[in-house]
């Protein structure tokens, strides 16, 4: 029965999205409920299931299970919602961490942020963006290169390649802060 939908699924029959949507919304629902323990991210990670699946729906092997194929979608997207999670909260406690830095340790620490957002503005724009949707926005690699329209091997190389930009900018930035205190 439902290889049916997918073929019309395909052919980008709206009616047959609309079955299939019905048919699994549920069970995709409860799948990223099991991982979010929430119940908007659920239904939010559910929603782009099915926003997947429609804007994949050509590349989807009729002969092979749907399940297989949604289920596929959404541990993915759940996954990476989780990554996403644990990053927020890192940055998160960094931020309360700071409470407790001197005022020395936070004009350095502010010195070495100025560094990096002037190192980040001065990037190429493509990179610039990629950094700050993976550093900003939380998005995964797999997601900015799905909002680009870019390769997932692109958006890694970028990433890659910012970070290395950054990193030596930091690195003359402290460089430059150990000369200064050693000569001064």
């Amino acid at each position: 029965m439902a290889q049916s939908f997918v073929t019309k699924l395909k052919k980008g029959n709206q009616m047959a999205f609309r079955q299939l949507y019905d048919r699994y919304y549920a069970k995709v629902y409860h799948y990223c409920f099991r991982f979010t323990r929430n119940t908007e991210d659920a239904e939010e990670l559910a929603q782009q299931v099915f926003i997947q699946l429609w804007e994949q729906r050509r590349s989807i092997d009729a002969g092979k299970s749907l399940d297989g194929f949604l289920f596929t979608i959404a541990h993915h997207r759940a996954s990476n919602f989780l990554k996403q999670q644990a990053r927020r909260r890192n940055h998160e406690q960094a931020c309360s961490s700071m409470a407790s830095v001197s005022t020395e340790e936070t004009v350095q620490i502010h010195e070495l942020y100025q560094t990096v957002e002037q190192t980040v503005k001065a990037l190429p724009e493509k990179r610039q963006i990629i950094f700050r949707m993976h550093h900003h926005e939380y998005l995964s690699e797999e997601e900015i290169a799905h909002a680009l329209q870019l390769s997932v091997h692109t958006i890694k190389s970028q990433l890659a390649k910012a970070a290395q930009t950054i990193r030596r900018a930091i690195h003359a930035a402290i460089s430059v802060a150990l000369l200064l205190f050693i000569g001064g």
